[in-house]
């Protein structure tokens, strides 16, 4: 009814000029002080509210507009005493409740007072996140975190809420600050088992820091599996990081990844790829997993150039030849039958996440295929050959790299990347893809 202050300013004003006695007018006033409120007059609201309160003091609504005026100016001490009113005139008011606790967050408190909200709090609202700060705030009220109740805190939360994404990284963080890696590595693995967080760009993230501290611990004493898992949550973090703005959202409030972010991921990828790759591992799936991540790196260089063709960032034209070149060596890589497989057969475990990358492999196939179709506007044989001669050279892949990673990249990254000094690039025989 009223969008504007000068709307509610003429209606005040209207209504006042009606009345005579000071008394009415003040009746008046919480009326008046709602509508100042909602179009965010709150000086104007909080004038025609302490006069409402000046003849209504028990008016437990009053109080509580008081409060959220307070919030809306940054008064948390005055917006806490303010729904401390409120509630005490109506008790049956739980949201306050909440509230109550969640300004407890922000300022200081003693433990015994805290805990009592806390505990209120609970009751009406089991397992609440705004409680659980408070909890948390009161854990760490004394500077420096008790992290043995801290993690009893949070294993309780968790039992109650296992698929709690917040609660399961604020775990595994805490394993992180308290140097149990070995510790995180197991957790963040079967859990990442689960596929509980497949969307999150924070949890993929967090499985990345998770990996790099176990690499460091370990040195050389790792195992195949560890980098079918480092592999596989960086795949899987490049792709989401390249996924448009509006696909995803991050927890911690960010909303959009930029084009370095994936980037970035995509340079640790191609790194740890090479050391995967000089492993002397000789079993069927360890080889079928290294050409799924061959594929993979090659899809995720092409989107990657593609992207930031389409974001004007460099040469267009340069862009799209490089980036065909990138999609006909991952048209190469494609996936092979598992059932045909005596290896997959025979797996007792993780059969599951191979078939997984097969059906991601055949997938990528189909898409890349589609991809160079559109991208060929002249003759077949003659367009692979100019590309072939053109671009898939030792002398280019320097800067294809470069276009890739653009401002991530160091110049000491060329000496232990898989893409330069794995010559596949250069001797890759190209195909056009067939209809079947």
């Amino acid at each position: 009814m009223f969008r504007t202050k000068k709307d509610v300013d003429k209606h005040a004003t209207d209504v006042l000029n009606k009345i005579c006695s000071e008394n009415e007018k003040n009746l008046r006033g919480y009326t008046l002080a709602r509508l100042y409120f909602q179009v965010k007059d709150y000086e104007s609201s909080k004038k025609y509210l302490m006069g409402f309160l000046s003849v209504r003091d028990h008016h437990a609504a009053s109080h509580k507009l008081l409060a959220q005026i307070y919030e809306e100016t940054n008064n948390p001490e005055n917006a806490l005493q303010s729904y401390k009113r409120s509630l005490e005139i109506d008790p049956h008011q739980n949201d306050i409740v909440l509230k109550i606790c969640e300004l407890y967050c922000q300022l200081p408190v003693d433990h015994e007072t805290a805990r009592y909200w806390a505990d209120r709090a609970e009751q009406l609202f089991p397992h609440n996140e705004i409680v659980f700060k408070l909890r948390e705030c009161l854990v760490s009220a004394e500077g420096e975190p008790n992290h043995k109740e801290l993690e009893n805190l949070i294993a309780t939360e968790l039992a109650a809420q296992p698929k709690n994404i917040d609660l399961r990284i604020k775990l595994l963080r805490l394993y992180l600050d308290t140097e149990r890696v070995k510790e995180a590595y197991e957790h963040a693995t079967l859990i990442e088992s689960q596929q509980l967080f497949p969307f999150s760009v924070d949890w993929y993230y967090l499985l990345g820091d998770i990996f790099e501290a176990y690499q460091e611990e370990c040195g050389q004493d790792l195992d195949s599996q560890f980098y079918v898992h480092y592999l596989t949550a960086l795949d899987h973090l490049i792709l989401l990081t390249l996924a448009e703005p509006h696909s995803f959202v991050w927890e911690n409030g960010k909303t959009t990844s930029s084009i370095n972010d994936a980037a970035a991921v995509l340079l640790t990828f191609d790194q740890l790829l090479k050391i995967a790759v000089e492993k002397d591992i000789k079993e069927g799936s360890w080889l079928y997993f290294i050409h799924h991540m061959k594929g993979q790196l090659h899809y995720h260089m092409a989107s990657l150039l593609l992207k930031r063709a389409k974001m004007d960032q460099g040469n267009r034209k340069e862009a799209f030849r490089f980036s065909a070149g990138l999609a006909l060596v991952c048209y190469s890589f494609k996936p092979m039958n598992l059932l045909q497989e005596i290896w997959f057969t025979q797996m007792n475990e993780n059969q599951k996440i191979y078939t997984s990358f097969f059906q991601q492999g055949a997938l990528r196939t189909s898409f890349i295929g589609h991809l160079i179709v559109s991208m060929c506007k002249e003759d077949k044989s003659k367009w692979l050959q100019k590309i072939k001669q053109d671009v898939c050279l030792t002398q280019v892949k320097e800067r294809i790299y470069s276009r890739v990673f653009s401002t991530v990249v160091q110049k000491e990254k060329l000496l232990s990347s898989y893409f330069i000094l794995d010559s596949t690039f250069e001797q890759c025989s190209l195909e056009f893809p067939v209809k079947t």
